[in-house]
């Protein structure tokens, strides 16, 4: 499939991929709402995809790591 096909199948026909069956409904309305959005304005940012996700399933976020200086 060529960039053109997948422009073609997402952009102009609307195409998403189906989820498994076993995917609980709560995360697939919100992976097609809030990440599939058709506006780029209208979709979720990461640090929402993980506060989703910290409450649904209860996966927390593991820290970020800190950051070393050359003065350390």
């Amino acid at each position: 499939m060529t960039v053109g096909d997948v422009y073609n199948k997402v952009i102009k026909e609307g195409y998403r991929m189906t989820f498994p069956e076993c995917t609980p409904s709560e995360i697939s309305s919100f992976i097609v709402q809030k990440c599939w959005a058709d506006s780029p304005n209208d979709r979720c940012s990461m640090s929402e995809v993980c506060k989703f996700w910290e409450s649904t399933v209860g996966i927390r976020r593991p820290a970020a790591p800190r950051m070393l200086t050359l003065y350390q």
